[in-house]
């Protein structure tokens, strides 16, 4: 019976850096304990040469150079716009996140299928996209169309009416997001007396995921807290034509003009979803953020960009 399986990163790797194929590999490692020996108790074990070692030497070097680990820093400091939860490939059958990827000793960067990079053309045939041209477009949709003077007004006209109510709202989100807190709170105390305990390890990785996660997630509720119990004690701001102007003209210099770090924070602010298939690019987006935004920040340009619920009405480019 004949098995094929797909290659991948992980496998391919493995392929590329095993000694069996230039006529030997190492045996014996470990002990009856499974403890680790030195190197000059292993056992090299013969096999039939494959590839010369003039070749293998030549492909190790080639992946040392090319190694994440020694990108040059401008590539790897480098404001990724898009993440894989928010950009994904809507290729027929596919669905996956997109993974950013460089080229030509990282002169060039690139948007991928992280389904192609790591199975091949056979499990995704969406075309590499470069990382200039999408973030271009995400922002120009933002810059052109959700933040242009009419078509926000109409987005946010409702607000005009709707200023008394947002303490109520705020009252309830603040509400929220101290018993979310509390939760947060509540695990990272069960995480460490596991550890304290014995039941678990520092450097398991589930621990340390969740602690991470944890810790990010108590951060962000905290500012949350912050802002609105500052938002609830402050002067309380009426809604006008001229404010969602303004707020507009500033959103778009920000988006087009503003620190890279900031722009980044904006687009994942208020885009919920990109889809990329060779044909067409599909943005989603979310009204909520838009509104909150207006009604909680007032200079765009500078304060902390908060986090909010997306569903601002979708955008199609082609």
């Amino acid at each position: 019976m004949d098995v094929h399986g797909r290659f991948n990163n992980s496998n391919t790797a493995g392929i590329l850096s095993r000694t069996h194929y230039v006529g030997y590999y190492l045996d014996g490692k470990q002990n009856e304990f499974k403890e680790p020996l030195p190197e000059d108790q292993w056992i090299t074990v013969p096999c039939p040469v494959i590839v010369s070692d003039e070749e293998f030497l030549e492909v190790a070097a080639l992946r040392a150079k090319r190694s994440p680990k020694v990108t040059a820093p401008r590539v790897v400091s480098g404001v990724t716009m898009l993440p894989a939860e928010i950009a994904r490939c809507a290729q027929p059958g596919c669905g996956a996140g997109l993974t950013y990827r460089t080229g030509k000793s990282g002169r060039y960067h690139y948007y991928n299928c992280s389904a192609r990079v790591k199975q091949g053309a056979d499990a995704c045939d969406l075309p590499s996209i470069r990382r200039e041209k999408l973030d271009a477009v995400v922002i120009d949709v933002l810059g052109e169309r959700v933040f242009a003077r009419d078509h926000l007004t109409a987005l946010l006209g409702h607000l005009l009416d709707r200023s008394a109510d947002t303490d109520k709202r705020r009252r309830k989100d603040l509400a929220l997001a101290k018993s979310e807190l509390t939760g947060v709170s509540k695990a990272i105390t069960n995480l460490l007396l596991a550890i304290e305990s014995g039941a678990m390890r520092p450097d398991e990785p589930l621990f340390v995921e969740r602690m991470a996660h944890n810790r990010a997630r108590k951060s962000v509720l905290e500012a949350d807290v912050r802002n609105l119990e500052r938002q609830l004690s402050g002067p309380k701001k009426r809604i006008t034509k001229e404010m969602i102007a303004s707020f507009g003209e500033k959103m778009r210099q920000a988006l087009w003009n503003g620190d890279p770090t900031f722009r980044s924070a904006y687009v994942r602010l208020f885009v919920e979803r990109v889809e990329v298939s060779a044909d067409e690019i599909r943005i989603f987006g979310s009204k909520s953020a838009v509104e909150k935004t207006l009604a909680e920040i007032d200079e765009p340009l500078t304060d902390p960009v908060p986090i909010f619920d997306r569903e601002w009405c979708q955008k199609r480019t082609r």
